[in-house]
């Protein structure tokens, strides 16, 4: 169907149609006209001529009305696409990669949210984990069925799994692990956090409601420390968990035997002698944080700001986890794996991208070496080896949740060329005109 990015200036290119036909019309009736007996002697001779001029004239009305159609329309910013777009797109718990390809595909024609809005301007496209309805007509961007795993997480004793359905659902569930093969049934409504127990180790196969999702079990991960107060508390924590990356992590804290530091209070900064901007740290949302002005990059926020450095053996980022929202997301806890001591481990949805920071063997379903930017492009567990010692494992799963339409089809250059084909025919049109009355 036909849209426009700007409607009100599609109805001044409707106006201006008419306003061109009503000045031609009004020009014609207020003509002076001057009569002579004698010219009809000539009317025989010139009919042809004249009906050629009028139909001439009529056309040279619907052109100028065509031109002045589309140099209002080009400002519209016209667009095809099946069906009526979003006028705005939430995004909630999306992977900054999808969040990216999001803003690439559809940025120039729908407002990008990562907040609700009471007063939506127009139909809503909701993308992630939402549990508000739009107070407005909307559409889910996502997974068909009604349920969805929210996490996985593997250990050496038990397996726990986050689901989540908006209706009763009964699903089966089956575990494969390297000596072990567990199969139930799982049935539930709303949130669910399903616990399996046995003796598990190294590459887990989970095949629930038909299908497959992948994890590996660190063996010896410690989960690292904590040293500080508040939420970025809890989602560090949680993080470590989740990768078994054994780090000591400080919060607005410093001290010599930290392997990594969140400072919000810039002011700590001036301790280590570490040069710095106060300004706002933007990833999902913006705080203020901390601006580096000196040292070994390691992370770089949306606006291009240096919020991550190496000082020694320290690695320090001037922002809080959480409320810049980095936290929440499966880019976090590549920062942290990747930084861990001992074995790392890594999720990635299959398409995505992860910087490794150096040059490792990946082996798996693909073997390669040796590249420090990995690609996943199917589903699996790989392994980044350097020499023969692991270093690191990748998991890769299937991303059944989102689901992002194809973008509208902009008409703007089939509208150029158009108006330059109009120009082009009302200008031959007009020269004509001088040649019959010549003739």
């Amino acid at each position: 169907m036909f849209w426009t990015l700007n409607p009100i200036w599609f109805y001044w290119a409707i106006l201006g149609v008419f306003v061109v036909i009503m000045l031609h019309t009004v020009a014609n009736r207020f003509a002076p006209k001057v009569l002579f007996p004698w010219v009809g002697f000539f009317n025989l001779g010139l009919s042809r001529s004249s009906l050629f001029l009028r139909l001439r004239d009529y056309l040279v009305v619907i052109i100028r009305s065509l031109i002045v159609f589309s140099l209002f329309l080009i400002l519209a910013k016209p667009f095809f696409y099946k069906g009526k777009p979003p006028k705005e797109i939430w995004i909630k718990d999306v992977p900054p990669e999808k969040t990216a390809e999001i803003l690439g595909r559809w940025g120039k024609f729908s407002e990008i949210r990562f907040s609700p809005s009471e007063k939506p301007k127009g139909k809503v496209a909701l993308v992630g984990n939402w549990d508000i309805i739009p107070n407005a007509e909307y559409e889910i961007w996502g997974e068909r069925e009604s349920w969805k795993v929210l996490e996985i997480e593997a250990g050496t004793d038990e397996i726990k799994i986050s689901l989540y359905s908006e209706k009763p659902v009964k699903l089966k569930i089956r575990v494969i692990s390297k000596e072990t093969s567990i199969s139930d049934e799982i049935e539930f409504e709303g949130e669910k956090i399903y616990t399996l127990r046995g003796k598990f180790s190294g590459e887990v196969l989970i095949t629930l409601g038909g299908r497959k999702f992948y994890d590996y079990v660190l063996e010896g991960g410690k989960g690292g420390e904590v040293f500080g107060k508040g939420i970025d508390r809890e989602v560090i924590i949680n993080a470590l968990k989740v990768t078994g990356a054994d780090l000591r992590v400080g919060i607005d804290t410093v001290f010599p035997t930290l392997d990594m530091v969140f400072v919000r209070k810039c002011e700590i900064l001036k301790i280590l002698g570490i040069n710095y901007r106060r300004e706002m740290v933007e990833f999902i949302f913006s705080d203020s944080g901390c601006v580096f002005q000196g040292g070994k990059p390691i992370l770089y926020d949306e606006r291009g700001n240096l919020v991550g450095v190496e000082f020694g053996n320290l690695k320090i980022f001037g922002f809080s986890p959480s409320y810049t929202g980095l936290g929440f997301t499966p880019r976090f806890l590549r920062l942290l794996s990747l930084s861990s001591k001992e074995v790392w481990k890594v999720y990635l949805n299959v398409g995505d991208k992860v910087d490794l920071g150096e040059n490792y063997e990946i082996r798996g379903k693909t073997t390669l070496c040796c590249p420090s930017v990995f690609k996943a492009e199917s589903p699996g567990i790989y392994k980044a080896y350097k020499g023969d010692k692991l270093a690191g494992v990748i998991v890769s799963n299937l991303n059944y949740e989102i689901r992002i339409p194809e973008p509208p089809k902009p008409l703007e250059n089939f509208v150029k060329i158009f108006l330059i084909f109009l120009l082009m025919l009302e200008v031959i049109l007009t020269s004509v005109k001088l040649k019959v009355w010549r003739g």
